[in-house]
């Protein structure tokens, strides 16, 4: 199923469309990882960025 379309522009950079940008809550503190799955098909996931308040506390 395909969402969205978005072009490779110079230096192999795109744009994430508006429609999963919404739908994911995609900031520009969200981080983009990349990956190949078991079966050989590209995977895109999307998280938010560790803070340093989000750790403070963590390590004891």
């Amino acid at each position: 199923m395909i969402v969205a379309k978005t072009k490779i522009y110079k230096n192999y950079q795109t744009s994430i469309p508006k429609s999963i940008r919404e739908k994911y809550n995609i900031t520009q503190d969200t981080i983009v990882e990349w990956g190949i799955s078991e079966v050989g098909e590209p995977e895109v996931k999307f998280r938010e960025k560790v803070k340093l308040k989000d750790i403070i506390g963590l390590i004891k």
